[in-house]
């Protein structure tokens, strides 16, 4: 992995909004509607939060229906959430 991507990745989990959703998605797809539940977060700072996160590559967008569903794009963003998380504790 180049620097460039390590200094993205750890840059969108600097950020608490962008941590609390890409935990959320740890679990799966969601939309809009079900990040809100999960995080608490307003509607405004979770669709700031998901524009930055694509924009950097970290998530992707699938439209459903009237929905678009949001995934991890990186197959290690949930391995080092987890890491995070064992020893932060």
């Amino acid at each position: 992995m180049n620097k460039a991507v390590q200094i993205k990745i750890l840059g969108a989990l600097a950020n608490q909004n962008r941590l609390d959703i890409l935990t959320c998605l740890c679990s799966g797809q969601k939309n809009v509607t079900e990040i809100i539940k999960s995080t608490g977060l307003s509607q405004s700072a979770v669709s700031h939060s998901l524009n930055k996160l694509s924009a950097s590559g970290l998530i992707s967008g699938t439209p459903q229906n009237r929905y678009r569903y949001y995934t991890i794009s990186s197959p290690i963003i949930p391995s080092i959430i987890d890491i995070l998380e064992k020893h932060v504790q």
